[in-house]
């Protein structure tokens, strides 16, 4: 399954960015069916599931937060796709009306969780939504919905590795000077394979717990704070100087 998502990756970031975009614009029929998906759900959800709030303390939730906070920072990446929009100065909007939309399904897809199994069960299961979206149920009828969710999580899967691969391709190619990152994209591929493999292989409580336990309070601090805040330095002493010169 990784061999096959990033081969099919590979092709789409060799062939550009108009090639990811147009792959995502099949992507948004799904995201309305997703929504559907939810609100059929409404009628198994109870407020009272919700109840205590503030349980943990408000530690637990702060440290909770941490992971789904690494997930919207991740918006960083656009900045290596700004350059290439027919319109550079709409992409503040852009990326305002993505994180929104991020935030809002994310939002949603916890609460469904949540309203349903109640906080102790959902934090027992691996992917909570996917068990949520399984106890749909209208008329004995329209059941199995979790289809849906798998096809999100495929293809939303597939559209974050391009987009990631492209950065990091542009960004190597820009790192060592050359005018073109194609020549880049198969070693980069081959690269990402294999430490998706030797990292973890099949193990995902080990995936699980370095991507929320290592990686994104790491990820949080140094790529989505302290090298966007350490850019924005260097710009506002770079025009402050360029305005004192002239």
């Amino acid at each position: 399954f990784c061999i096959l998502i990033v081969a099919v990756a590979a092709y789409a970031v060799r062939n550009g960015l108009e090639v990811l975009s147009r792959f995502n614009q099949l992507f948004i029929p799904l995201v309305g069916l997703l929504a559907i998906v939810f609100a059929l759900s409404v009628k198994d959800m109870k407020i009272a599931r919700l109840l205590p709030v503030f349980d943990a303390g408000l530690i637990h939730i702060v440290k909770g937060g941490v992971t789904p906070a690494m997930w919207l920072g991740q918006i960083v990446t656009f900045a290596m796709i700004i350059p290439y929009l027919n319109r550079p100065r709409d992409a503040h909007r852009v990326a305002t009306l993505s994180l929104l939309l991020i935030g809002f399904f994310l939002t949603a897809s916890i609460l469904e969780a949540l309203l349903i199994f109640g906080p102790n069960v959902s934090a027992a299961w691996v992917f909570p939504t996917f068990n949520a979206v399984r106890v749909v149920s209208i008329a004995n009828f329209l059941e199995r919905l979790e289809s849906v969710i798998v096809a999100v999580w495929v293809l939303g899967a597939f559209v974050k590795v391009g987009v990631f691969y492209y950065a990091a391709v542009l960004g190597s190619a820009q790192w060592f000077g050359l005018r073109d990152y194609r020549p880049l994209v198969a070693p980069v591929g081959v690269l990402l394979v294999a430490l998706s493999i030797l990292l973890w292989g099949e193990n995902i409580v080990e995936m699980l717990y370095f991507l929320t336990e290592v990686y994104a309070p790491f990820s949080l601090l140094v790529f989505e704070v302290g090298i966007p805040l350490l850019l924005l330095i260097v710009a506002l002493a770079r025009r402050k100087g360029g305005r004192g010169a002239g």
